[in-house]
């Protein structure tokens, strides 16, 4: 998958709320999620934490329903090899 750099957070507000979806990211990302693809981050938190500059989330993990249950860990990090303005998410899968 890519780094789509696109705010979450807006993206579920207008799904939630059926406002138009502009960017031809948010269509991708859409039909990620109607096919039942799971943002990770959201099942090990309800608020996730901020990945770019500590202030919004642009970068997560989607996965298959089917390995779902195979995630055992996740955290989000600053990379210590390089001077990012993103947050790294990491996970561990059994």
């Amino acid at each position: 998958m890519r780094d789509f750099n696109v705010n979450l957070e807006k993206l579920y507000h207008n799904l939630q709320y059926d406002i138009k979806l502009s960017l031809p990211k948010f269509d991708l990302l859409k039909r990620i999620i109607n096919q039942d693809y799971i943002d990770t981050q959201l099942l090990f938190e309800p608020l996730p934490s901020p990945t770019y500059n500590h202030i919004s989330r642009i970068d997560s993990i989607f996965v298959h329903p089917n390995i779902q249950e195979s995630i055992i860990y996740y955290h989000t990090d600053d990379c210590p090899l390089y001077n990012m303005d993103h947050s790294m998410v990491v996970y561990a899968i059994s």
